[in-house]
């Protein structure tokens, strides 16, 4: 068996070493295939932009063109990828501004004739599975729409919303993140553009089975597919080069005015963007924060998101609260595009100024995957989320929160309120709400790491001030005790 990524590309020497590297060492072959489409021609029908000669430095690749001629369609095109193809290849479909965050797990999910993956785009408020692994069938091909496939018989096999039970399907964690629809003003005018002038013949379909008139009666639309797309984000100012993306959910309206106020006072590093959402349908409190945003000179790049979901009660369930910070930090994954995430939340900050240098310097030096400083816990809880973690046969049994001390540590459950981590060790795992763990989805999420091999790290010289409405905990001054929860009786207790 040969595991074949195909990848489909033009011009996106930004993007497709990224793509490459994610799969080299797990691949047998890699077939770029690159080119334009007659729809939506270019000058020259071939790439321009260095990008085939940066993938020709990978000995795994092998790059495919159409004789110096514009592909007939973004079908055809596709079609082609598959037609070298022999018994038992596994074909891995990739375009060239995509990368798999967690390539390590690729093959133990290929005794399958199709497998489904999770994919973030910003297009999307959530993560959505993608039918992407497919083992070869002869003369597979896609016709109606580039992402129906059908067999020689004509037989359809899957899309990105259906399958036919007939083939073996399964879903996966394997995880892409996708740069397609990303927020430059020129690629969205780009895919305008592009879904404008696409093809009447691919349009003309109004599902999958009308292709060739044949239904499958074991035809079943995938639970995870993809909703309707949704453009979110909308840019204050704009700048290519970026190497830190700066983080902020926004749901209290109380918290304006500290948030912005404390930020201030921040040392922020140049080639930062921040990237704000901002968890309401309130006008007023969205104008609120679009105006701070503005105001700000700290950032070489800003961007905002407003989910429109109705308000969260300042002390609403946990469990709602939680969800919402799952789905927003999922939106914010698909707009970073620093290689270093600098977390914040919108009740919460660090008190010196040069704190956030201090966390990156702290990741670099140490060859951390995620830092995070030192904050009383939530809602007067007075805690130091420098979680402990204790197994017994590989399953979490105790967790301790730390006692304070001078320097750096290692941990194994993060906070998400005050932070640096790489950009790529975020996107590995996606964040649930899990019963494994006591507290938030935060700490199951870095306890993931810690378990899969990451370096978690809490500096104690880092205070982070929480601030309520009425209220300030501010670490040094306030006292803190060593909380500790155990696993008894099916349930986590504590002191």
């Amino acid at each position: 068996m040969r595991l074949i990524f195909l990848i489909n590309a033009f011009n996106e020497s930004k993007h497709i070493e990224k793509c490459i590297n994610s799969v080299h060492e797990v691949a047998d072959e890699i077939w770029l295939f690159d080119g334009a489409y007659k729809q939506y021609p270019n000058q020259v029908p071939y790439s321009t932009d260095g990008m085939l000669e940066i993938a020709a430095k990978f000995p795994k690749v092998k790059i495919f063109g159409n004789n110096n001629e514009l592909w007939e369609s973004q079908i055809a095109k596709r079609t082609k990828m598959f037609e070298n193809g022999q018994n038992g290849d596994m074909f891995f479909v990739l375009d060239g501004d995509e990368y798999v965050t967690n390539p390590e797990i690729i093959r133990d999910y290929l005794d399958c004739d199709v497998c489904w993956l999770w994919t973030l785009c910003n297009l999307y408020r959530q993560p959505y599975m993608k039918a992407r692994i497919f083992r070869y069938q002869k003369g597979m091909h896609y016709a109606g729409r580039h992402h129906w496939l059908y067999d020689i018989h004509g037989n359809f096999i899957t899309s990105d919303q259906k399958m036919n039970l007939r083939y073996k399907h399964i879903d996966s964690p394997i995880r892409i993140f996708n740069y397609r629809d990303s927020s430059i003003p020129e690629r969205i005018d780009d895919k305008n553009k592009f879904l404008k002038e696409r093809s009447v013949g691919e349009m003309q379909y109004a599902n999958e089975t009308m292709v060739y008139q044949r239904y499958a009666p074991r035809i079943s639309t995938h639970a995870n597919v993809a909703g309707k797309p949704e453009k979110l984000t909308k840019i204050i100012k704009y700048r290519e080069d970026i190497d830190y993306t700066f983080t902020l959910m926004f749901s209290r309206p109380w918290a304006v005015e500290k948030y912005f106020k404390n930020l201030s006072k921040l040392t922020i590093p140049k080639k930062t963007e921040i990237v704000c959402v901002i968890d309401t349908n309130d006008c007023g409190f969205v104008e609120k924060v679009v105006d701070k945003l503005q105001k700000t000179t700290q950032f070489d790049s800003i961007k905002y998101m407003i989910t429109g979901n109705p308000k969260l009660e300042e002390f609403s369930g946990a469990s709602l609260r939680r969800k919402r910070i799952i789905d927003n930090w999922h939106l914010l994954l698909t707009e970073a595009r620093g290689e270093i995430i600098l977390g914040s939340e919108d009740d919460s900050l660090p008190l010196k100024k040069d704190s956030y240098i201090k966390l990156i310097k702290d990741l670099k030096e140490n060859n951390a995957d995620f830092v995070q400083g030192e904050i009383i816990g939530r809602w007067k809880a007075n805690m130091s989320p420098a979680w402990k973690i204790f197994e017994r046969n590989g399953v979490p049994y105790k967790v301790m929160s730390g006692e304070r001390k001078i320097g750096v540590e290692e941990i194994q459950g993060c906070g998400w309120y005050c932070f640096a981590a790489k950009t790529d060790a975020c996107r590995k795992f996606p964040m649930i709400n899990s019963d494994l763990l006591p507290l938030g989805p935060d700490v199951a999420f870095g306890y993931k790491l810690w378990k899969a091999g990451f370096k978690l790290l809490h500096d104690w010289d880092i205070p982070v001030e929480h601030f309520g409405e009425t209220f300030s905990l501010i670490p040094i001054r306030d006292k803190t005790e060593i909380f500790t929860w155990k696993f008894r009786d099916g349930r986590w207790v504590t002191n």
